[in-house]
């Protein structure tokens, strides 16, 4: 009785901490480009993007000139995500993943930890631009 309640509470614990590791897809809309950075132009802001993203250890594929692919790579798992921007902002959306337990709008919390550190540092590199 007392084995089969451990094993119960075992099994539920084992649950409860793997749904943590599942999130929704974080996707940035609408991110304000810091007003330092506004006077720059499209080139430069998606300049500034890929090299961050780049710093960062993405691979980037410039696909216009207000957007890049960027993919980031480690042990068997890739994070793709859409960055684009229009002078006033910028927004991050999914692409794709391998690996991250990707369906139904929910992802591994790996991609959105990877996606939310990228976006700050995107946002950090726009405020030290004259």
């Amino acid at each position: 009785m007392i084995g089969s309640r451990i094993v119960v509470l075992f099994v539920a614990l084992i649950t409860l901490t793997s749904c943590h590791r599942i999130q929704p897809i974080y996707e940035v809309s609408g991110h304000p480009i810091p007003t330092a950075s506004r006077n720059l132009n499209s080139d430069q802001i998606t300049e500034a993007i890929i090299q961050t993203a780049q710093a960062d250890g993405w691979l980037v594929d410039k696909t216009s000139a207000t957007e890049v692919r960027a993919t980031e790579k480690w042990k068997d798992h890739a994070a793709v995500v859409i960055i684009s921007q229009d002078g006033k902002t910028f927004s991050m959306r999914n692409d794709g993943s391998t690996n991250l337990r990707q369906a139904n709008g929910n992802i591994h919390k790996a991609y959105n930890d990877r996606v939310r550190k990228l976006e700050s540092d995107i946002e950090r590199r726009l405020y030290r631009i004259p």
